[in-house]
């Protein structure tokens, strides 16, 4: 379980997998509360998210001050 919580603290795909989780479930709520259920005809937006869920990632990558900077 230890080296688990290393990985996921330092991994740069791990930090991915954070922010894309935390786009998925705020576009599935937003989808919920606008439709009434989970729709999945609008894939774009599923899509746009996934790709936005890099930037933190990026940006943490491009940082030269960031100590886990692989």
């Amino acid at each position: 379980m230890k080296k688990f919580q290393v990985w996921f603290n330092e991994s740069p795909f791990a930090s991915y997998l954070r922010a894309l989780v935390a786009v998925v479930i705020s576009n599935a709520v937003v989808e919920f509360v606008r439709v009434g259920h989970f729709d999945f005809t609008n894939w774009q937006t599923w899509g746009i998210g996934a790709l936005a869920a890099t930037l933190p990632t990026l940006l943490r990558l491009l940082n030269p001050a960031d100590k886990l900077n692989l």
